[in-house]
């Protein structure tokens, strides 16, 4: 079979161009019910290339929008050193070492953008489980404006699959499954149509293609990926279209705790190897609604992060900060009397501060994401028409 990344496949994406075929989202739609059963085994198809202490694949993700003052006095207290649990007759004092996750280039700001597909969901025992396709972009903004790619990313970006509460007895927890994903490969992907005869041999030359890109390198993991992708694309159309888009500037920071050592049982102690708490502190972000007839034009993301501003349909208020933080499910899940010292400290004075709704800015909700966000305000005035039409 011819490769996919042959120059020829350009003539692929015009063809779908000229014929009159949009992948654009005219119109958001909310996220797309599934049978709870079929959902379930999507999941556990999802799980099996998972690694269960990796914070990006198995966390607790907690978010808040709130203003800059707020997160800065809770930092600096995160930064001051504490006392250690049980070192009263001979004070022992910690200090958290919390680093930049990101490089940071002098003259440039750290930003993302993020293309998201239609989401579906299914009742899982109670709860509400939600997955959905984004692609990732990691982009360096310059005093002017402008925005370029970082040379080591020049050419690719990570195609993700979320999961949102994938385990009922794990409520606020978020599974990530995420891959690299050359340009090209991604413009097929984002063209590709569900109800064409043909898209399931297509979208399997493009996971071939995907694999081989990654030398092989997580091969289960990507195929379970695209499974996912086949699956949910049969179910609504739009799983792979970007019904949306966000960006913001970025600062990403992270902490590690080595041996980190909980109580089993009375008599015995397990330590794991390494685990990382993640911040993120977002801000200046905006919300689009993409138009993909634009790159198909271009043939560069880049081009069309710079072009397309009318996409813009909102943006966070000025000194609003969008703050993540992810900590591993297999400590989180932890009795507080069994956690570490540096966790609990770490909980105390910073994640039931900042975490909390009296922090919370107005018409922002706790613990909804910036895509949740933006479709809210997206399709309230939609609903609030139909409603009125009624």
């Amino acid at each position: 079979m011819r490769s996919l990344r042959h120059p020829l496949s350009w003539i692929y994406l015009i063809f779908i161009y000229s014929a009159g075929y949009s992948i654009s989202a005219k119109e958001i739609d909310g996220d797309k019910k599934v049978n709870s059963s079929y959902g379930r085994l999507l999941v556990e198809k999802l799980q099996k290339s998972g690694n269960e202490i990796s914070v990006t694949t198995a966390r607790k993700e907690l978010k808040n929008v709130v203003d800059k003052d707020v997160y800065k006095k809770y930092f600096r207290r995160l930064k001051q050193p504490f006392l250690k649990k049980g070192s009263s007759k001979k004070p022992k004092y910690i200090q958290i070492d919390i680093q930049d996750r990101d490089i940071k280039i002098d003259g440039y700001k750290n930003v993302t953008y993020t293309f998201y597909g239609r989401g579906v969901y299914f009742w899982n025992f109670g709860v509400k489980t939600k997955i959905k396709m984004r692609a990732r972009f990691y982009l360096l903004k310059n005093e002017n404006g402008d925005l370029t790619r970082p040379v080591t990313m020049k050419n690719y970006s990570f195609l993700e699959i979320k999961v949102k509460n994938p385990s009922p007895n794990l409520q606020g927890s978020v599974a990530k499954y995420r891959t690299k994903i050359p340009d090209d490969l991604l413009y097929m992907l984002l063209s590709l149509d569900a109800d064409n005869v043909e898209f399931g041999l297509k979208l399997k030359a493009v996971e071939d293609e995907v694999i081989a890109y990654n030398s092989n390198k997580n091969a289960l993991k990507i195929t379970n990926m695209f499974h996912v992708i086949k699956e949910l694309s049969y179910k609504t159309r739009e799983f792979i279209k970007p019904q949306l888009a966000t960006s913001y500037e970025r600062n990403a920071k992270k902490f590690r705790e080595q041996n980190y050592v909980f109580k089993k049982t009375l008599l015995n102690k397990q330590a794991l190897e390494n685990v990382e708490y993640q911040i993120t502190i977002d801000k200046n972000i905006k919300g689009y609604q993409p138009q993909l007839e634009g790159i198909l034009k271009s043939k560069s993301f880049e081009w069309y992060f710079n072009t397309y501003k009318d996409d813009l349909y909102y943006k966070y208020p000025k000194d609003a900060l969008a703050i993540e933080v992810k900590v591993p499910i297999v400590v989180d899940q932890l009795p507080k009397e069994k956690r570490s010292d540096i966790h609990n400290y770490f909980d105390k004075v910073f994640i039931q501060e900042i975490f909390s709704e009296k922090h919370t800015l107005k018409t922002f909700r706790l613990n909804k994401g910036k895509s949740g966000h933006m479709k809210k305000i997206y399709l309230t005035p939609k609903l609030e028409s139909e409603k009125t039409a009624a």
